[in-house]
């Protein structure tokens, strides 16, 4: 259920690409590395509360990865 305790809606792969910012691929694969997802036949479905989830995640643990790197005056520098 979301925040106002109305059911949430699965979506495809595609739509959460879209809402995510990221390829239909990359939301296939996480779901393959173990992101909660649901398929039927051969469609993944997912809420997008498990992909928030994922993503907070995924970024908490890999936060570092996109910090720059202290600056350093070059010899002599100033």
């Amino acid at each position: 259920m979301n925040q106002e305790g109305q059911k949430e809606r699965k979506i495809t792969a595609k739509e959460a690409a879209k809402n995510n910012a990221v390829s239909a691929k990359t939301i296939i694969r996480w779901a393959e590395a173990g992101m909660r997802h649901w398929k039927l036949d051969r469609k993944y479905m997912f809420l997008q509360s498990d992909i928030d989830t994922w993503m907070d995640r995924l970024f908490l643990r890999n936060g570092n990865v996109h910090e720059l790197p202290q600056r350093t005056a070059a010899n002599g520098g100033r």
